[in-house]
């Protein structure tokens, strides 16, 4: 039938996680990645951030399905929570490795900013970006080398620009 239109779901903003708990379901994810478990004192530590602090970000965690916990227990993702902590950790090291290996920051930095930006973005954007960050670190048979060329390229307009600036100074 012709113009029929899909019906595709969109996700809600009211549905997406605070950008606070995002970081609290990805430093889950890390910590039983690393230890298979993980307490409340370890996503404190790692966090930078108050027991107390965790135990509410952990509550409403709970309350929305996303991990399992026990006063006094171990934090747990759930299927759910897991699959989605999984996501946000991917679209993480995608742009702390676009902003690292392609773009020339240092490591430390690089993480900082990534963090910032992949709450920025709308989830469907962001798994866009990751995957093409993927596609030019990668090499393929599309982009064999991509990421050294745009280093080579940046390095050199960069000094085009430096020279550029100093020929003006001295006029």
């Amino acid at each position: 039938m012709l113009g029929e239109a899909k019906l595709v779901p969109v996700e809600r903003k009211q549905d997406r996680l605070s950008s606070s708990l995002e970081d609290y379901l990805e430093t889950i994810y890390v910590i039983q990645q690393r230890n298979s478990v993980a307490r409340i004192k370890d996503i404190a530590s790692k966090m930078a951030v108050s027991p107390p602090s965790v135990t509410g970000a952990i509550k409403s965690l709970k309350r929305r399905g996303l991990v399992k916990h026990t006063s006094y227990g171990y934090v747990e993702l759930s299927e759910s929570g897991k699959k989605q902590a999984k996501e946000i950790f991917k679209i993480h090291e995608a742009l702390t490795d676009f902003l690292d290996k392609i773009l020339g920051m240092n490591r430390d930095e690089a993480e900082a900013e990534a963090c910032k930006i992949e709450h920025a973005l709308e989830p469907a954007t962001a798994k866009l970006l990751a995957k093409f960050i993927q596609f030019a670190i990668e090499p393929t048979e599309y982009c064999e080398g991509c990421a050294e060329r745009f280093k080579e390229w940046r390095q050199k307009e960069t000094e085009t620009t430096e020279e550029s600036l100093s020929n003006r100074v001295e006029l």
